[in-house]
């Protein structure tokens, strides 16, 4: 009998590559990271020296995007922060068009 092992997509929205430079605001402190890649729903960061947690809530400052993204962190590995987006509407709706044009020649993940 052989062994087949599935993997099961369980992001619900598309990401895409953009390492670009940005920000993350959390427990009162700035700290300069690299965004990995984005999708509308969330995105994940590379930076050193952050100690956050599941759960923790914070915000992420992209550079050339007039939009803070108050975010809540799920995951949490070697240096890299996975985050889902909790945006307000009218922050939602402003991100959406930042995010349309931030992904224009992005290579899918």
């Amino acid at each position: 009998m052989t062994d087949t092992v599935v993997k099961t997509e369980r992001r619900r929205a598309p990401r895409f590559i953009v390492d670009r430079e940005c920000s993350i605001f959390a427990l009162d402190t700035r700290t300069p990271v690299t965004l990995l890649n984005v999708s509308r729903l969330g995105a994940a960061t590379l930076g050193p020296g952050l100690e956050l947690s599941l759960g923790d809530r914070i915000v992420l400052c992209v550079g050339g995007l007039s939009t803070l993204l108050d975010a809540v962190v799920v995951n949490v590995s070697y240096g890299r922060i996975g985050v889902n987006f909790e945006l307000a509407p009218e922050a939602k709706t402003v991100w959406e068009a930042e995010f349309a044009e931030m992904i224009v020649g992005a290579k899918p993940l």
